[in-house]
């Protein structure tokens, strides 16, 4: 069974860091997702998708980003 995507566009925007962490308060409720960040800053959507890797991988979260649409 695949794991549900969500796609976040703006994934670079600082304040995508505040969506993190309302997951990561659910996430005994919802089940494990993959997270897809995109974002038009390489920098700051590198930072936000490490934070989202160390508040939802360790449960059992996939969190990824990209500056490519497709």
């Amino acid at each position: 069974m695949t794991m549900p995507k969500i796609t976040v566009l703006g994934g670079s925007n600082p304040f995508t860091a505040a969506l993190v962490d309302a997951l990561s308060a659910v996430v005994q409720i919802i089940p494990a997702c993959e997270l897809v960040l995109h974002g038009r800053d390489s920098g700051n959507l590198k930072s936000v998708t490490q934070y989202g890797v160390y508040n939802l991988g360790s449960h059992g979260w996939e969190v990824s980003g990209t500056t490519d649409l497709t």
